[in-house]
C-alpha cells in the first residue's frame, strides 16, 4: 500500500533526527550484491515491536481501566460502581493526560537540541530499561493494598506516568530514527506495529477479564504480559544489533549534525503548512475535551443489570478497542489531499465537526455527572458518535502529515519539525482542558 511508502518518508524526516546518506554510499548500496539476509526476519520483528512501544507503554496504563476504578474506588466497598465513582476515579484519566504536558515538551526540545550528539544505542538501551523497571514496579503494586494511602498512590501512579512520558519521547524519537536507516519495508512493519499498538492493549484487557478470576488477577496478567512484551523487545534488540545485516544498513546511513534553518526559512515553512497544522492542532485540541478524559466516564444503558458484557467488558471492547479499529480504518483511507486552496475548507471542516462532535460525547451516558442531562442514553447512539469520531479523526491526522510535502516543497525539513513541535506544545497547553471537560458534564 503506498500509503505505507508515504509514511515512512514521512516519519524520517520527523525523527528529529537528521540521517543522511554521505556521497558515494548510495551508488555502494545500490551495487552491493552481496548484501546480507535478514535471517529469521528478525529487524523486521524487532522494527514491529519499536513500533507497538512507540505508543503500548503510556496507553497500556490508561487502557487499564478496570483496574483503576478498583484501586481508586470508595475502600468501603469491595468493588468499583462506575455510576457513582469517587472523585479519583473520576479525575485519574483526565489527570493522566495533565501529567504528560510537562515531560512530553522538555524531552522533545532536548531530543531535538541534544539528541544528534548521543549515539542512539544507549538511548534505546536506557529508555528500554526505564519503561521496563517501571511496568515491574506497577506490576509488584497489583498485590499491595492500598485503600488506605489511596491519594498518596493515585499521586505516585501520575508521577509514574509523567516519567513513562518523557522516557517515551527520547524512544519514540531514536527509534524512528533507527528504523529509517532500513528499506522501506521495514518502516511499514513499524508503521504497522503503532497502528496495532492500541489495538493490542485493547484486546489484552479484554482477554486479561475474561481469563481473571477477579480485578487484582486480571490487572497481573495484563501486566506481566506487557512487561514481558518490553523485555522481550529490549532481549531481541541486543541480540539483532550484533547480526550482519543491522551492521550492514547501521553503518551505511551515518547521523549527521542537524540542519540550521533560517528564520526565513520557518517563517516560509509556516506560511505554507498552516492548514495542516491547524487541522491537527484542532483534532488534539478536540480529543482533548472528549477521549479518552469523557469517554472513560460512559457506561453501559444496562449497567448493573448483572450482565458481563455491560458491567466489565462495554469500556475496554468499545470505548478502547473500537475506537482504535475506528481509527486504524480512517487512516488506511487518508491520502495527501490537503492542498493551498481547499487548505481553508479542510480547516473549515475541522471546526465544524468540532462544533457537532464535542457536545455529542457530551451527552452520552457519561456518569457520574451534575450539569448536563444525558441525551443520548443508548449504546448504539454511543457506538455511532464513535465511529464518525475516530474515523474522521484518523482520516484527518494522517491527511494532515501525508499533505505536507505538497504544501511545503523545497521547505519540507522545517515543516515537519514546525508541525510536530507546534502539535505538541498545543496539546501540552491544552491538556488542563481534560479537567474542565469532566467539570462540566
Amino acid at each position: 500500500m503506498d500509503n505505507f511508502q508515504e509514511m515512512s518518508d514521512v516519519l524520517r524526516r520527523a525523527s528529529l533526527i537528521s540521517i543522511t546518506k554521505p556521497d558515494g554510499l548510495v551508488d555502494k548500496l545500490s551495487k552491493d550484491k552481496h548484501k546480507p539476509k535478514d535471517t529469521l526476519y528478525m529487524v523486521h520483528t524487532l522494527s514491529l515491536l519499536f513500533g507497538v512501544l512507540n505508543m503500548l507503554p503510556f496507553s497500556f496504563f490508561v487502557t487499564a481501566n478496570d483496574y483503576w476504578m478498583y484501586k481508586f474506588r470508595d475502600p468501603a466497598k469491595d468493588t468499583a460502581d462506575l455510576n457513582n465513582k469517587t472523585t479519583l476515579e473520576k479525575y485519574f484519566v483526565s489527570g493522566s493526560l495533565i501529567v504528560q504536558t510537562v515531560p512530553a515538551i522538555a524531552t522533545m526540545l532536548l531530543s531535538t537540541t541534544f539528541g544528534p550528539r548521543f549515539r542512539a544505542h544507549p538511548r534505546i538501551i536506557i529508555s528500554l530499561t526505564s519503561i521496563n523497571i517501571i511496568f515491574v514496579v506497577f506490576t509488584a503494586f497489583i498485590k499491595i493494598n492500598t485503600d488506605t494511602w489511596q491519594v498518596a498512590f493515585f499521586v505516585l501512579t501520575l508521577l509514574g506516568m509523567s516519567f513513562i512520558t518523557g522516557v517515551l519521547n527520547l524512544f519514540q524519537v531514536t527509534s524512528i530514527a533507527v528504523i529509517s536507516k532500513f528499506p522501506p519495508a521495514y518502516m511499514k512493519s513499524f508503521l504497522i506495529g503503532q497502528g496495532m499498538a492500541s489495538i493490542f492493549n485493547s484486546t489484552l484487557q479484554i482477554i486479561s477479564l475474561a481469563l481473571g478470576t477477579s480485578t487484582e488477577t486480571s490487572a497481573l496478567f495484563y501486566f506481566i504480559t506487557g512487561t514481558l512484551v518490553i523485555l522481550f523487545s529490549w532481549v531481541l534488540y541486543l541480540f539483532v544489533q550484533h547480526t550482519s545485516f543491522y551492521k550492514y544498513y547501521i553503518q551505511i546511513e551515518l547521523e549527521d549534525t542537524k540542519k540550521k534553518h533560517s528564520k526565513e526559512d520557518i517563517k516560509i515553512a509556516f506560511l505554507r503548512i498552516w492548514p495542516s497544522m491547524a487541522t491537527m492542532c484542532l483534532v488534539f485540541f478536540t480529543m482533548n475535551l472528549t477521549h479518552p478524559c469523557v469517554t472513560t466516564l460512559v457506561v453501559s444503558e444496562n449497567y448493573g443489570n448483572g450482565n458481563k458484557w455491560n458491567d466489565v467488558y462495554f469500556v475496554p471492547a468499545i470505548t478502547y478497542l473500537f475506537t482504535e479499529v475506528c481509527s486504524l480504518l480512517g487512516r488506511l483511507l487518508s491520502r495527501p489531499i490537503i492542498t493551498k486552496s481547499n487548505g481553508p475548507w479542510v480547516v473549515g471542516f475541522v471546526v465544524l465537526r468540532m462544533i457537532v462532535l464535542i457536545p455529542l460525547v457530551w451527552f452520552c451516558n457519561a456518569q457520574p455527572r451534575n450539569h448536563l442531562p444525558v441525551l443520548l442514553p443508548h449504546d448504539w447512539q454511543y457506538i455511532l458518535v464513535l465511529l464518525l469520531y475516530f474515523v474522521t479523526s484518523g482520516f484527518l491526522v494522517n491527511i494532515s502529515v501525508l499533505s505536507v510535502p505538497q504544501l511545503a516543497k523545497e521547505k519540507e525539513d522545517v515543516a515537519y519539525l514546525i508541525l510536530l513541535s507546534s502539535v505538541s506544545v498545543s496539546v501540552g497547553v491544552f491538556s488542563f482542558i481534560s479537567l474542565l471537560a469532566v467539570r462540566i458534564l
